[in-house]
């Protein structure tokens, strides 16, 4: 799970770098893609405190719903900070987001995030059912544990 967050922010971080020119070496307007990949380069340097501002600044705003835009910006900081939210609603989030965009450019980025974003939420599921499992063993061995100590106590 976390490989695929550091991946994927890594993927993110480097395409940050690239500009966009014209024949005439005049800056061209950048992107929706653009934006978000610097929307992740600035929101992947933050303190956790920080994150968890912003997340509840994202959160409040009205515009939130009728904004593809903002909603793959909070998708995303639910992707690199979980505490933003749940990824099943970003993941919806990531889907509504590339219905709504005639940008071909944007729609495969956002494909892309999705695929990521699933490979997480089953990944996160994995882990929480193997942690599950480990828990049930640990129980198991301490009821051992203390069935071998009432039987030394016995023999003793």
């Amino acid at each position: 799970m976390g490989i695929l967050r550091v991946l994927s922010c890594c993927l993110i971080s480097a395409l940050a770098g690239c500009v966009h020119l014209t024949d005439n070496y005049a800056l061209v307007e950048e992107s929706d893609t653009q934006k978000l990949i610097n929307f992740a380069q600035q929101f992947s340097v933050l303190t956790s405190d920080k994150k968890r501002r912003m997340c509840r600044q994202f959160a409040q705003q009205k515009a939130l719903k009728n904004n593809p835009l903002l909603r793959v910006k909070q998708a995303y900081m639910v992707a690199v900070y979980p505490a933003c939210g749940r990824l099943d609603v970003a993941i919806s989030n990531l889907e509504d987001a590339k219905l709504k965009t005639l940008d071909h450019e944007l729609e495969l980025f956002l494909e892309y995030q999705i695929a990521v974003m699933r490979r997480i939420k089953k990944d996160k599921e994995i882990s929480a059912q193997y942690k599950n499992q480990l828990k049930a063993a640990q129980d198991k061995l301490d009821e051992i544990k203390s069935i071998e100590k009432t039987l030394n106590s016995r023999g003793n």
